[in-house]
């Protein structure tokens, strides 16, 4: 017996794509915009809180160290975070195939409304 398994994009992916693909080209200098002054302002957020960061290229998130923040995992951190001060992110381990050899990182998403960033440096 010979099993097939075929993969492909849903219906909605596909046509969010075809919709994607027709919009302007100045539609996406905007969004290239946007998005690069998300970044900067999760950067100096991040900068003046103390944590170390690494520079992201094209990505909708900021990649940072909190190792210097005295907690046993980046999972214990990240906890810290949402239980206590309501601002949520994911422990960099989570992207490893062995967590434990994952060096103490956490993932800012960035690509938020604006006051959503604000109100996470409020926190």
């Amino acid at each position: 017996m010979i099993a097939t398994t075929f993969c492909g994009p849903s219906a909605s992916t596909a046509s969010a794509s075809v919709s994607a693909l027709s919009m302007p080209p100045e539609s996406y200098v905007s969004l290239a915009a946007d998005y690069q002054s998300k970044r900067d302002l999760m950067l100096d957020i991040l900068a003046r809180h103390g944590f170390t960061y690494y520079r992201p290229g094209g990505a909708y998130y900021v990649i940072a160290d909190v190792e210097r923040f005295g907690f046993k995992s980046d999972t214990e951190f990240a906890l810290h975070l949402v239980k206590d001060i309501g601002v949520a992110t994911i422990p960099g381990s989570s992207f490893y195939s062995d967590p434990s050899s994952a060096p103490q990182t956490v993932r800012f998403c960035f690509s938020k409304r604006t006051e959503t960033l604000v109100e996470a440096d409020r926190r």
